[in-house]
């Protein structure tokens, strides 16, 4: 077996353990991306404003993204407070987007001081809720912090979130099942699989390591592991991901109609009493069913009612 050790491992953990940022595209399908970010005009703005309705409705999707859009100006004029409201309302209707964002703010005290002991707490609970990276990214701390005692969970992480067709899961797997020293690993065909797929989509280092892998492991070498290993042999074609360029404007609009679709968060049926808050089987005490919400406040995104969750 070709042994990945445990000094160069823990390097690459760290070195990839920084945590990614959602933006607007984040409701979007992967091979669309949103290429301007600018709204301007009054279209433009009654589209925000519906987003508002929807997040202050109950929309935990709605309140995710227009979190990231004040968190990072794209769309509305950067604010800090009001980004971290929604996200507090995103977290609160179980939206696992915002708490992997909110642990990364609080991981690198991003807005003001660090907070690891809450950081950790939300990318757990993140994790819980089956977020791919946040299922990698706490296997990663467990694997970095403790190796031995958390092995057979952050393996569970990994595997889980490799089956949700998350690259880096894919890489890692296969990464440790070349560890001598790690006590889970996939088996041969599986792992072969993995570096396959991740060299044919050009994935960081897969392709060194499948022929590292093909070379040191003859059992293995067979006619498909060959084919593999060499991309531009006849017949095997590299997949390269690339992406339709869209509009901010019209990544509002996939956004708020997959929102609406789901005919829950109209303001007629499902808004709790409290702004933002939607009744749900979670709801915690149980919540009745109120007026819908009514948008109050400035342009800019502040809402009566709407506790704030400080810097």
């Amino acid at each position: 077996m070709l042994n990945v050790t445990l000094k160069h491992f823990t390097k690459l953990l760290c070195s990839t353990a920084v945590a990614a940022s959602f933006t607007l595209v984040a409701a979007l399908p992967q091979q669309v991306i949103a290429q301007d970010q600018s709204c301007v005009g009054e279209a433009c703005e009654e589209k925000i404003a519906k987003l508002k309705r929807l997040a202050l409705n109950g929309s935990p999707q709605a309140q995710f993204i227009l979190g990231t859009m004040y968190e990072f100006g794209e769309g509305v004029q950067q604010d800090i407070p009001i980004a971290m409201r929604y996200y507090s309302m995103a977290v609160s209707n179980r939206n696992a987007k915002a708490m992997y964002q909110l642990s990364a703010i609080l991981e690198d005290g991003r807005y003001g001081e660090q907070d690891r002991e809450k950081a950790d707490d939300y990318l757990r609970r993140a994790a819980d809720l089956g977020l791919p990276v946040a299922m990698v990214d706490l296997a990663k701390s467990y694997l970095v912090t403790d190796k031995d005692g958390k092995a057979e969970t952050a393996w569970q992480l990994l595997t889980s979130a490799a089956k949700r067709n998350n690259y880096e899961a894919r890489y890692l797997t296969a990464l440790l099942s070349m560890d001598q020293t790690f006590p889970y690993a996939l088996e041969e065909d599986e792992t072969i699989e993995q570096l396959e797929f991740l060299t044919r989509r050009g994935y960081r280092d897969a392709e060194t390591y499948l022929r590292k892998y093909v070379a040191q492991n003859p059992s293995v070498a067979n006619e498909r592991v060959a084919v593999a290993a060499n991309p531009n042999a006849a017949g095997v074609e590299r997949i390269e991901v690339s992406g339709q360029k869209i509009s901010f404007d019209m990544a509002l609009d996939y956004a708020i109609d997959s929102i609406e679709e789901l005919g829950i968060y109209d303001g007629r049926s499902t808004t709790s009493r409290l702004p933002g808050r939607a009744c749900t089987k979670w709801s915690n005490p149980p919540c009745q069913t109120g007026s819908p919400g009514v948008l109050t406040g400035t342009a800019a995104g502040e809402m009566e009612g709407i506790p704030s969750s400080g810097n």
